[in-house]
């Protein structure tokens, strides 16, 4: 019952449940510049690729395949679309759990 709640709330507001989801996704590869421009998000995808590459030296050699870097990589790409789904849903998620918006446990997160 409270998932259904949950799921009414995220699907009528804000634009839509879908439209939401792609927005939040998209934003891996596709960021704002200053001037509202969408570009290309190459710090999202050079600095989880760096950060792979930078990682996989504590593998031994033997695991330190380019298969498995992409694999870590793509890992790590994936992990940062659901932290970002995470952040566009909170607080629709929290109104809808928690109650109203200036209520104590919204504020505490």
């Amino acid at each position: 019952m409270g998932w259904l709640l949950v799921w009414r709330t995220l699907s009528k507001e804000g634009g839509g449940f879908w439209k939401r989801t792609g927005y939040s996704l998209s934003r891996v590869v596709v960021t704002k510049k200053d001037s509202g421009e969408s570009t290309f998000n190459i710090s999202e995808v050079a600095g989880s690729a760096a950060a792979v590459s930078v990682s996989s030296f504590y593998y031994p050699s033997v695991e330190r395949t380019v298969g498995n870097g992409f694999r870590n990589w793509g890992l790590d790409i994936t992990y940062d679309s659901v932290t970002f789904m995470f952040h566009e849903f909170w607080p629709d998620i929290s109104h809808a759990v928690f109650g109203k918006k200036g209520s104590k446990v919204a504020a505490k997160r």
